[in-house]
């Protein structure tokens, strides 16, 4: 007979269950993905293993190191490269103009390039058109 369960086999998910565990009840994780871990995973770009999610934890009060020796991973952690990761990425395209009712979608009523901007076709049944501000 089951006592608890917990959906999500995160982080989060997997500590709770470890708690529910250790007061004696029976649990059961689950988890929609093929592997438990949430935004703590592996992968793998071209070639080259990659950690994605947490990348580093508080060691100020110790309180993550103990809980990671007390699960037996203490050997498991890797100490952080002194001279730090660095990213490059793509230039970014530029952003698109936004209309003023903020809807965001391409030809909105509300576009800057009218004068007076009216309530989008998108948000016509909302609540309030956008206010008129003048441009230019």
């Amino acid at each position: 007979m089951l006592d608890v369960i917990v959906i999500g086999g995160g982080v989060a998910g997997l500590v709770a269950a470890r708690e529910c565990a250790h007061l004696g009840l029976n649990v059961l994780v689950l988890e929609a993905a093929d592997v438990v871990g949430g935004a703590v995973a592996g992968h793998e770009v071209a070639g080259l293993p990659l950690d994605a999610g947490a990348e580093s934890f508080a060691v100020r009060g110790n309180t993550v190191a103990a809980f990671v020796a007390n699960l037996g991973l203490a050997d498991q952690i890797v100490e952080p490269n002194p001279a730090g990761a660095w990213l490059h990425l793509p230039p970014l395209r530029p952003a698109a103009p936004r209309c003023r009712c903020r809807c965001r979608r391409p030809g909105c009523s509300a576009s800057p390039a009218r004068r007076w901007p009216t309530m989008c076709a998108a948000r016509s049944a909302g609540p309030a058109p956008c206010a008129p501000t003048p441009t230019g």
